[in-house]
């Protein structure tokens, strides 16, 4: 079988699409294979926690992995105050050698830091405050929340001149706020200063989600209109690494930024989490995209509903058999997980890069189809 390379323009689309939903399902069956096994075949180990693995008649109620609680910040009524301390930080990718990153963390403790930042969650109508504190040398630092109608409270100004924190500088911390009036996905990053863009690139970036009041992803419809309700949801950060730019972030060429690694909350896979939800269940998909490239992101055996693009909850629902999500971007989509046996549904990139800087197999040596992709697990 041959199949046509994706980045060849002289081949038609279609043979180009129709070779890397080849290589995806390739990379993959062996794993649907298994894991979509019968309940039956796992009776002697779950009966305990399922007692209808040996008697279908008995009704287990689902467990459901439940909808997102308040985090990342401290809230006083309906006024939430949150920290990000700006800092210097390592991570490692599938077992290797650290890797540089500048990340935020909630706590300034050294080593806290992450990339993407911590996960910040409040509930529609609060009043949110979020100071930054820059622990990064050498590195001028700002904020911005796309989305929201932020202040620079410390200077009363909204250039990126005032808003800005460095070490060593007579007012070391700035803090924002904004009225998160408006229910929906959302992103912080460092913001428009020199060195933005690659601030952003190592990871000073995060995920905001505000809540509605009636538990629902938008809030109620407008007459005629769909309802976004569902029962369990996960933030999907979608981001990069190219270790080049790591490893020397100050003079790094960003126009030959080149990925090496794609990550789903900060891990590559196998390393990704899994996303926990219950048979029939519909999982609401919160996609945010702090990286620098456009991810196409697609379920093998299931269907996506997009609900929401960059906030704004959409009037008209669109089936999408791959949600691109673009950089600076977020997404929403629904996804109602099959009834029956115990199963996985992979979630991976439909387009692009299947695998994580070159990562092979040990025995026989081949390609490990992986990029970005983790699972729905019903388990």
């Amino acid at each position: 079988m041959t199949l046509i390379d994706p980045a060849d323009t002289s081949a038609p689309r279609s043979y180009a699409l129709r070779g890397l939903a080849l290589l995806a399902t390739a990379s993959m069956v062996v794993s649907i294979s298994v894991l979509a096994l019968p309940l039956s075949a796992k009776a002697a180990e779950s009966a305990a926690v399922h007692p209808s693995a040996t008697h279908p008649s008995v009704v287990v109620p689902a467990v459901a992995a439940g909808k997102l609680a308040a985090q990342g910040c401290t809230a006083s009524g309906t006024m939430v105050s949150c920290d990000l301390y700006a800092m210097e930080g390592t991570t490692s990718m599938l077992g290797g050698a650290p890797i540089n990153i500048w990340g935020f963390s909630s706590t300034g403790v050294a080593g806290s830091a992450t990339a993407p930042g911590p996960l910040l969650v409040v509930n529609q109508g609060d009043t949110v405050s979020v100071t930054l504190h820059n622990q990064i040398a050498g590195q001028q630092v700002s904020l911005t929340f796309p989305g929201q109608p932020t202040t620079a409270f410390a200077a009363g100004s909204l250039s990126a001149a005032a808003e800005e924190t460095g070490i060593g500088s007579a007012d070391p911390a700035k803090t924002y706020t904004f009225t998160a009036s408006r229910a929906g996905t959302f992103i912080y990053e460092a913001g428009h200063t020199a060195n933005g863009t690659r601030q952003v690139a190592m990871g000073l970036a995060g995920a905001l989600v505000v809540r509605s009041s009636d538990g629902s992803a938008y809030g109620p419809p407008a007459t005629g209109y769909p309802t976004t309700s569902y029962d369990d949801d996960a933030v999907v950060v979608l981001s990069e690494i190219d270790p080049a730019l790591n490893a020397a972030p100050a003079t790094f060429d960003m126009r030959k930024f080149a990925p090496a690694y794609r990550l789903i909350n900060g891990k590559p896979f196998p390393s990704t989490d899994l996303i926990s939800t219950d048979q029939g269940h519909t999982v609401l998909l919160r996609y945010a995209n702090v990286g620098s490239q456009s991810h196409s992101m697609s379920l093998l055996g299931g269907d996506q509903t997009q609900v929401a693009q960059d906030g704004h909850a959409m009037n008209y629902a669109e089936a999408e058999v791959a949600m691109a999500v673009e950089p600076g971007a977020t997404a929403d989509t629904l996804v109602t997980m099959p009834s029956g046996p115990e199963s996985k549904v992979a979630l991976f990139e439909a387009a692009g890069r299947l695998d994580n800087n070159g990562q092979t197999t040990a025995d026989p040596v081949s390609f490990a189809f992986r990029g970005l992709r983790t699972f729905l697990d019903t388990a």
